[in-house]
């Protein structure tokens, strides 16, 4: 099994039976669950014994576990193959530095884009230490502005702590994520 996290996409290959077997195998039934030890529900049929390729795409994630069944001419469908299971590649990353200056580019602090992403928390500090924006989504869309008093920030260093929940196979896994990001209004360099 294949995945490519970039695509989402589960690529299955394997083995005719029949070139071993009895020779007898008309089609397989793909089986797939988003969890480990988690119930197998049918996703696809290939037709046919040489048809032994299968690509599945499941939203904005590629964990979960595959077994595939192969169904011969009486309809007599075999045990389960061997589970093979994939895992998210999850990438969360933050900017370090954004022009609020409503130029329309850069305008908004905004992550490079992230996959298997479950939540964040992000907090976000003056160089005094007082929080001016906190937010739970994960696209955080902060423009500048102190979330409390309305008021703009000015330029400068801002510190920032991030927890981020990245949904995987087994259980979520939780990072925390901590840096500056550089707040910058005026983007000509000044002439004095």
């Amino acid at each position: 099994m294949d995945n490519d996290c970039e695509a989402p996409l589960n690529t299955l290959d394997w083995t005719n039976p029949n070139n071993s077997c009895a020779d007898d195998t008309w089609y397989y039934n793909i089986w797939f669950t988003d969890s480990l030890g988690g119930t197998f529900v049918q996703i696809g049929s290939n037709i046919g014994d040489d048809n032994t390729h299968f690509e599945h795409v499941d939203g904005s994630s590629v964990a979960g576990c595959y077994v595939i069944t192969a169904i011969d001419s009486v309809g007599n469908e075999s045990a389960y193959s061997d589970t093979l299971c994939g895992d998210n590649c999850p990438v969360y990353t933050l900017p370090n530095v954004y022009t609020p200056n409503n130029d329309n580019t850069n305008d908004f602090f905004v992550p490079f884009p992230y996959r298997g992403v479950k939540v964040i928390e992000l907090h976000i500090f003056n160089r005094w230490g007082q929080e001016v924006f906190t937010t739970d989504d994960p696209a955080i869309g902060w423009d500048g502005t102190d979330q409390k008093s309305g008021e703009v920030v000015s330029d400068g260093v801002y510190f920032y702590i991030c927890t981020v929940t990245f949904d995987r196979l087994a259980e979520d896994e939780i990072v925390q994520l901590n840096g500056y990001v550089h707040v910058l209004r005026s983007t000509s360099p000044s002439l004095n």
